[in-house]
């Protein structure tokens, strides 16, 4: 169980910064 919370929260790590990326992709170029 552990290494399946292990696991998910690593790929939520992985994943997050291009779902962040893709939602809030214009915003970032305007600051940007």
């Amino acid at each position: 169980m552990s290494d399946l919370i292990i696991s998910a929260v690593f790929l939520a790590i992985l994943i997050a910064p291009c779902v962040i990326a893709s939602f809030t992709g214009h915003s970032v170029r305007k600051t940007i």
